[in-house]
């Protein structure tokens, strides 16, 4: 007879904070400094690559850039390097509990450091993380202020069929037209499920493969601008 068992341990969760120069030491006079980006990388990067979108949208406000916390080898430019993953199809459902977990955190610390003043915040995803940000934003509303979707899928076990889960958070997402993992069809269908999951979608089709379009930065910017605006 064959028993299967679980040890849980803890393990670590990497990230970078960057701080505005002209942040205020004391928070209440800092009124620009009302929310942040949170910054997640696609399948076999890292959180230098999630703070380099941050900064590529604006560093004129906080930014937390994630790293996610399954290592795997992967071989670029003639040798070995570390790649890191959110989420695998082995106990997937701990991997989005650990995730939720791991955003909660962050935005908790920065409230307590005074880094901002409010809890909702930014989302920024490319390629695997972005089905795991909007996972993240329907079970905790309360933590986001939009999502910036590059790339990536809608939740696979989302359809039409059921009650709204975004409600009204607002959604960007960047659709890069000759993408090699996602194709254009698929994700026109992943527009046609946000589109029932909020009233809120601006959708952008850019040229390009699958990486963040350089030309769709100061199109991020301005829809920032746009809801910050409303708040």
């Amino acid at each position: 007879m064959t028993e299967t068992f679980k040890f849980k341990q803890a393990i670590s969760y990497h990230y970078d904070v960057y701080k505005p120069d002209n942040l205020a030491d004391d928070l209440a006079k800092a009124d620009a400094f009302s929310t942040l980006i949170i910054c997640q990388h696609g399948y076999g990067q890292n959180k230098a690559m999630a703070m380099r979108f941050g900064k590529n949208i604006r560093t004129d406000w906080p930014l937390i850039a994630q790293q996610g916390p399954h290592k795997h080898h992967k071989f670029k430019d003639g040798k070995f390097d570390t790649g890191f993953s959110w989420v695998s199809g082995f106990d997937s459902q701990e991997d989005i509990e650990n995730h939720h977990s791991f955003i909660i955190h962050c935005v908790d610390e920065a409230l307590e450091k005074a880094l901002v003043k409010e809890k909702k915040v930014y989302l920024f995803g490319f390629s695997q993380s972005v089905s795991l940000l909007f996972r993240f934003a329907a079970k905790h509303p309360s933590y986001v202020a939009g999502v910036i979707a590059v790339a990536g899928a809608a939740p696979t076990d989302w359809t039409e069929d059921e009650d709204s889960r975004l409600a009204t958070i607002p959604v960007l997402y960047v659709c890069p037209i000759e993408d090699q993992s996602y194709s254009y069809e698929r994700m026109v269908h992943f527009k046609s499920v946000l589109n029932h999951h909020t009233d809120k979608l601006e959708w952008l089709e850019l040229p390009g493969g699958h990486r963040v379009p350089s030309k769709s930065y100061p199109f991020i910017k301005e829809w920032l601008d746009k809801q910050a605006s409303k708040s």
